[in-house]
């Protein structure tokens, strides 16, 4: 018998199985996931058009019908926190089961390096993960992934159960944040969904609605307003013209690495430490470093080691001109190397890099990684580099770090239909490169904090902020303070509703930017949320007012029940800095009277302002609560152009 299958069959076969979709959510939507408790939780996907899903959830089943796009979402009952449960959804074609579900409280973990700075990496970080054996807490990493519009699915990541096998890859500030919270609530499961990337800017976390732009168009026209900035701002700092190609090779060779090659004329920047702030504000390209050294007879006679440490991204490397690596695309992995003595001189010695970021977040080095040494001699290679533009490159599709939008696009929009309780925001770092960027940041993040509450439709959510720690070298006067300016702008964020702040002055290290004790993080994150419910805890003196009395003047303090306490080795109150009409501030003296203190300088007669922490590191800030010994937050009671004074 023969059986003829006509063209037009095969053609609706085809067209049919296209058009029936099977049921499918997102990827929150998974095996050990946490719904928000208390409220009706969103649960969507898609499905074939027009096609009747059930769900049966807690024993009650729900039904509903996708639209004519295939998208479909409900809302389950509001229930209190427990679980483990079990969540059935079910199409015409197939079937999901979402197995060891749990109810309790949800929160986006946002920011750059120190919110995605894992317990790995805390500090006694081995303890820590062997005791990190809580079912109650769930992490969800989400793909850093960057994109030019807004995506409906995540490109990946999945629920895990807190266990010593997972626990290391946890944002260390929401884990420890959430254990806490587990220690006052144990009945009460944290779900926390890590969207962080590290070296990030504040505007690749807006949306296109966040800047008051209606889609790519808007971006491009950004582009190419940012491509001429940029131009000008390194022409002004670095004494740098555009060139097509690399300015350090000619013929192919390069010019710059010999060891009397004069380069009086460099610039400097600091190492180890990242390019930004150093005038090279958002540089993204080729920087060729340079840095001289001496070595005795005995040493340079023999083979020595030397630790370049980490490079962000690629580089290769010369000694004395000599060529020792060329690899140049290791990222991410430690450059060390050994030297022979015939590429060695007695006396003066050169290190050649020439480097390549198109991310715009290079960076030099490591913690104690920029060295020489052989056998019992060392000598450190941080401090003060020399440094030329070799080219400038702008190259927004490789720098999601700075794009504006790339990221809100693919790890937050996403995630917007889910129902959270709130979000911990740890950002700020790359914002204070320079003052301008610093004091932007004030109408950025409350425009970002408003603008995520609408993408979320959950209302004013709790959003709190980590302000940025104390970092760099402790400041020897007075000054303009990018870092400062920038926790100011932080601060500000309390003018909208149901936001915190948490002071970390005291918890930063001034020798690296990501500190490692986000323990201490995580416990005043918890305070700060608990206080939106238990309105009399303690999270640090802040400014209330300031009265003048004379040459003196007096602050009040407020949110210090328990009255204020100096808290360093001299006993005596530091910190503060005075200033008058001539707007020139000095360091001030103070003296505690129960929640208030007196300041005054003899250099400054008539006082019109007062600053309290107003530095990158302010080392010296010893003002805290008796109470719970937590410190004041950084302050100024004038309204001067910080850019300025």
């Amino acid at each position: 018998m023969n059986i003829r299958v006509y063209p037009i069959y095969i053609l609706l076969m085809v067209c049919s199985i296209k058009m029936s979709a099977a049921v499918a959510v997102s990827k929150l939507i998974s095996n050990n996931m946490v719904l928000q408790r208390g409220v009706k939780s969103h649960i969507w996907g898609t499905a074939s058009a027009g096609e009747s899903i059930q769900l049966v959830f807690k024993g009650k089943q729900y039904r509903v019908v996708a639209d004519g796009k295939g998208a479909w979402s409900i809302m389950l009952d509001a229930a209190s926190a427990g679980g483990p449960y079990t969540l059935s959804i079910k199409g015409k074609t197939n079937a999901i089961e979402i197995s060891n579900l749990l109810i309790g409280d949800v929160w986006i973990c946002s920011g750059q390096s120190n919110m995605q700075f894992t317990v790995l990496d805390a500090k006694n970080a081995a303890l820590e993960i062997a005791a990190a054996a809580d079912p109650g807490i769930r992490h969800f990493k989400v793909p850093n992934v960057n994109g030019e519009t807004p995506q409906s699915q995540l490109n990946g990541g999945e629920w895990l159960e807190s266990s010593a096998a997972t626990a290391g890859g946890f944002t260390a500030v929401g884990y420890f944040f959430a254990r806490e919270m587990r220690k006052l609530h144990p009945d009460v499961p944290i779900g926390l969904i890590n969207s962080s990337w590290g070296g990030t800017r504040i505007e690749t976390w807006m949306s296109y609605a966040g800047f008051g732009w209606k889609g790519v168009e808007d971006l491009k026209k950004y582009h190419e307003k940012e491509y001429a900035r940029r131009v000008n701002v390194l022409k002004e700092n670095n004494n740098w013209l555009p060139t097509e190609t690399d300015a350090g090779i000619e013929k192919g060779l390069p010019i710059w690495v010999a060891t009397n090659y004069d380069d009086a004329n460099w610039k400097e920047l600091k190492a180890p430490g990242w390019w930004w702030g150093n005038g090279l504000e958002l540089f993204g390209g080729v920087l060729w470093m340079r840095k001289s050294f001496d070595l005795p007879a005995d040493v340079a006679a023999g083979e020595v080691a030397l630790s370049l440490g980490v490079f962000d991204d690629r580089a290769k490397v010369w000694i004395n001109g000599n060529l020792i690596d060329s690899s140049n695309n290791r990222s991410g992995k430690i450059r060390q190397y050994m030297v022979p003595s015939k590429y060695l001189n007695v006396g003066k010695n050169t290190v050649t890099l020439q480097a390549a970021n198109l991310d715009a977040g290079g960076s030099l080095g490591g913690k104690d990684a920029l060295k020489i040494s052989s056998g019992f001699y060392q000598q450190s290679l941080a401090g003060n580099w020399k440094y030329r533009i070799g080219k400038f490159d702008y190259a927004p599709q490789s720098q999601p770090l700075i794009t504006p939008t790339g990221l809100f696009n693919t790890m937050i929009a996403p995630l917007t239909p889910y129902t959270i309780k709130g979000a911990l925001w740890y950002q700020g770092e790359s914002n204070a490169s320079d003052l301008p960027g610093a004091y932007a940041y004030r109408s950025q993040l409350n425009t970002m904090i408003g603008d995520w509450r609408k993408q979320f439709k959950s209302g004013d959510f709790a959003f709190v902020v980590v302000q940025l720690p104390n970092y760099s070298n402790p400041a020897t006067a007075p000054g303009v303070s990018n870092w400062a300016v920038l926790r100011e702008g932080q601060y500000r964020a309390l003018d909208l509703p149901n936001t915190a702040v948490v002071n970390t002055i005291d918890l930063g290290e001034a020798d690296d930017i990501h500190p490692l004790n986000k323990q201490d993080v995580g416990k005043r994150v918890a305070t700060a949320v608990r206080k939106f419910e238990e309105s009399d805890l303690e999270t640090g003196p802040v400014f209330k007012s300031m009265e003048q009395r004379g040459d003196s003047v007096l602050i009040t303090f407020g949110a210090a029940s328990g009255g204020l306490m100096s808290k360093n080795r001299y006993g005596y109150v530091t910190g503060f800095a005075i200033a008058g009409a001539d707007k020139k501030f000095v360091w001030a003296k103070a003296r505690i009277e129960g929640s208030k203190v007196i300041v005054w300088s003899e250099k400054v007669k008539a006082p019109l302002s007062v600053r309290y922490g107003w530095a990158n590191n302010p080392a010296d800030a010893s003002l805290y609560s008796i109470k719970e010994s937590l410190p004041a937050f950084p302050f100024r009671t004038d309204d001067w152009d910080p850019l300025m004074y």
